[in-house]
């Protein structure tokens, strides 16, 4: 079925997003566990060397990177997440540093690769939260206000074996519960759990109602909750590069229509299981569910059953004859 394809074929590439990501953070740790610097007292040292003292420093610590000196590149990147963890509690500084380390952190950013790529050593990268959204999307049928505000405490056990459950709120509801049952190992609920896990700090530099939430990213130096407009633009270029799905201009909100109406053919037409997927009243699981192919489906049943009728009858006219 097309519209199964299309969600299949998204999940799996969310997933490998994800793992990427995912990776990189593992990696970071790595990177972290084999620093040859003082970090804690690399402050003090910078502020107390001239300019030429400081060039030699940074050589020594931060040698300069390049495609044959890999093993530079990692002992430059471990030793500058290392001060990153000493300093700003894990956090990439942008401004703030500068009074401290001049331009130090924006000239080891250009030289290993960017903020975004350095930082995802330390925090999950904004296109880890987008993915992990994404399968969420995918798996639960939520709509995109629901799952944006997540908390980050909405993953808890599950009456159902096997399963956890995870509670949204929909505001338009008035706070209404939106709640899923998904399988403990599946890869939506590692997903969570890892995102959960991962944005501790970020989450300490909030206040609330974001600091509650669990998607977070960072923007630049910046802690926010995910930004609509941001996963929306990310979304569409991402189901773009995926093979089958480019061209369609795909849009998040097109996720939860597809997912219900998937369910209406994957049970013959039947709408119960959509209408608790989407926790919706029958009429409104109408609008969601009662489309063109599901239309066609029951033009199919009422087909068989006009012929089984008229075989019926004509056996039976034979019969009395």
């Amino acid at each position: 079925m097309l519209v199964t394809k299309r969600i299949n074929v998204l999940v799996q590439h969310a997933e490998a997003v994800l793992r990427r990501w995912v990776a990189r953070r593992e990696e970071g740790r790595e990177l972290l566990a084999n620093t040859s610097i003082d970090a804690g007292s690399f402050a003090g040292l910078w502020g107390h060397k001239n300019r030429t003292e400081r060039i030699a420093m940074i050589r020594d610590w931060f040698p300069i990177s390049s495609p044959l000196l890999n093993e530079h590149r990692k002992t430059g990147i471990g030793n500058l997440l290392a001060v990153a963890e000493a300093n700003f509690d894990g956090l990439l500084p942008g401004k703030q540093a500068i009074e401290t380390f001049g331009q130090f952190f924006q000239k080891r950013y250009l030289e290993y690769g960017g903020f975004y790529e350095i930082d995802s050593y330390l925090n999950p990268h904004r296109d880890a939260c987008f993915a992990a959204l994404t399968l969420y999307l995918c798996e639960s049928g939520a709509n995109l206000a629901v799952a944006r505000t997540l908390d980050a405490d909405c993953i808890e056990d599950s009456d159902l074996p096997g399963y956890v459950r995870i509670t949204g709120h929909k505001a338009r509801a008035k706070g209404k519960p939106i709640i899923v049952d998904l399988p403990r190992k599946s890869a939506t609920i590692e997903a969570l759990s890892w995102l959960r896990e991962e944005t501790v700090r970020i989450r300490r530099k909030l206040t609330e109602p974001d600091s509650s939430l669990l998607f977070l990213v960072r923007v630049g130096e910046r802690c926010q909750s995910m930004s609509v407009n941001r996963y929306s633009a990310w979304f569409t270029s991402f189901a773009a590069k995926i093979p089958g799905l480019e061209g369609l201009r795909l849009t998040p909100s097109m996720i939860r229509p597809t997912v219900l109406l998937r369910s209406a053919l994957e049970n013959d037409g039947r709408l119960q299981v959509g209408m608790a997927i989407g926790q919706h009243t029958q009429q409104v699981t109408q609008g969601y569910q009662v489309k063109w192919p599901t239309r066609l489906l029951y033009d199919q049943h009422l087909r068989r059953f006009q012929e089984a009728f008229r075989n019926t009858c004509y056996s039976k006219h034979r019969c009395s004859r």
